[in-house]
């Protein structure tokens, strides 16, 4: 077996982890035998050894990395610490890293990124439509050619 991916995730409640587990693995055509999981809120990401993974792969979660350090909980400081430590090691060894929501935020704060608040939006819907190129697309496979999505940021 080739190495698995590991999917580091930081959502605290389950359902919604697992959700966007299963969203994951569907969309990466990953199998269960194909990735590990560690949810960072319950486990720590201290002594991660990268070389037993073909690469890193990191999910959305409530936290804000802009959020004022003073109004971040424990867990939330806790969490970002250990990504700054992780990242140490994923920048100097060039790994293999998919940032998706928080991920992409971690990252982009590590790499000096400035995060902010400025155009954070509402939670809100929008229809949206595919485009040719769209419909070709393997990714959207299965999709209609118009879907519902709920969007927005902080």
């Amino acid at each position: 077996m080739s190495k698995p991916f590991l999917i580091i995730q930081l959502r605290p409640e389950d359902a919604t982890a697992d959700n966007e587990l299963d969203a994951i693995k569907h969309y990466g055509a990953l199998e269960d035998s194909e990735i590990i999981r560690l949810r960072a809120e319950q486990a720590s990401l201290k002594d991660i050894e990268l070389s037993g993974y073909a690469g890193i792969i990191v999910g959305g979660s409530p936290f804000d990395i802009s959020t004022p350090a003073d109004q971040k909980s424990a867990t939330q400081l806790e969490i970002e610490a250990g990504f700054s430590d992780l990242f140490d090691t994923v920048i100097a060894q060039d790994f293999p890293f998919l940032g998706c929501c928080s991920g992409n935020g971690l990252l982009g704060n590590y790499l000096g990124a400035s995060i902010s608040q400025k155009y954070a939006e509402a939670v809100g819907r929008a229809t949206i439509a595919l485009s040719e190129e769209g419909k070709r697309d393997p990714l959207l496979k299965g999709f209609p050619d118009t879907f519902r999505v709920l969007l927005g940021h902080k």
